[in-house]
């Protein structure tokens, strides 16, 4: 569930890319500040989001720097100096490896056993609050993963109400709330679309895999084609949404709205187009 929530960068400026980056290697620059150079693979698109989000809402004005970044080396780049928001997408950053060693802690696969070794060192003695604060809902999500359950919004409702409580709210706008719990619902329901193909080969949980097994043949070339078709609507109609809840909270953006904007309205529905068009034997 890394990396979906990105923004188209063809739709963007070259002013809007220039500060999209700033925002990403702010990051990447703090992660590796912290806690090594390694932590820097661990940072992703939906972190950055994040943190811009978050941005967007905060009274203070973002602060510029510069910082050396390894690739190409020795290069200066500009850089969000660490903030609140830079700190909300290195948190964010380390409970997507959280999440991905839960998720790895279930799969059989030797080679990805000692892949959670390598995590597990890695944030050893890294406390998270954020992970903390979204615990229950993880665990709820955990739980109808270990469950089978075959109906695929139960899990995405937990994971919806975890993303929901990533912002503080109180410093943002309330009414932004429901729009992180749809981005939220969203990301683990294209995930699991997107990740059918290796599920069924590998007999590992897809809730849209038990949830047509008994009107299609998992083994068929085609079952996959099928549910996307089938789930195409529902995810066209949560985009929509999203869209929607964006539009009732951009008058109280203090920044970042084209940033913002260009996700919910060309990134996301790009992503999802990809992932509904997939055919078999697509990389994601």
């Amino acid at each position: 569930m890394i990396g979906y929530v990105r923004p188209d960068v063809e739709e963007l400026k070259v002013k809007e890319l220039r500060l999209y980056r700033s925002y990403y290697c702010g990051i990447c620059t703090a992660l590796a500040r912290k806690y090594g150079p390694l932590s820097r693979l661990f940072l992703s698109y939906d972190a950055t989001f994040m943190a811009i989000l978050e941005d967007a809402f905060c009274k203070e004005e973002p602060r510029f720097g510069k910082a050396r970044c390894p690739l190409p080396p020795f290069q200066k780049k500009k850089i969000v100096v660490k903030n609140d928001a830079i700190e909300l997408g290195m948190d964010i950053s380390q409970l997507g490896v959280k999440l991905k060693l839960d998720d790895l802690k279930r799969d059989k696969r030797r080679l990805k056993k000692m892949f959670i070794l390598l995590l597990a060192f890695f944030f050893a003695k890294n406390g998270n609050s954020l992970f903390e604060k979204v615990k229950s809902d993880v665990d709820e999500m955990i739980f109808y993963e270990i469950s089978e359950s075959s109906n695929p919004n139960e899990a995405a409702h937990a994971f919806g109400k975890a993303v929901e409580k990533m912002i503080d709210l109180e410093s943002a706008h309330q009414e932004l709330s429901l729009l992180m719990y749809l981005i939220g619902e969203w990301v683990y329901l294209v995930d699991a679309l997107d990740d059918i193909e290796e599920d069924v080969e590998e007999g590992t949980y897809n809730p849209f895999v038990l949830k047509y097994k008994s009107s299609f043949d998992v083994q068929k070339s085609d079952f996959s084609k099928f549910v996307r078709t089938y789930e195409r609507g529902q995810m066209n109609f949560l985009i929509s949404r999203m869209q929607e809840e964006f539009l009732k909270v951009e008058k109280f953006m203090l920044r970042n709205n084209e940033l913002v904007r260009n996700v919910i309205f060309f990134g996301i529905p790009k992503v999802t187009l990809r992932v509904l068009n997939k055919k078999e034997g697509d990389k994601g």
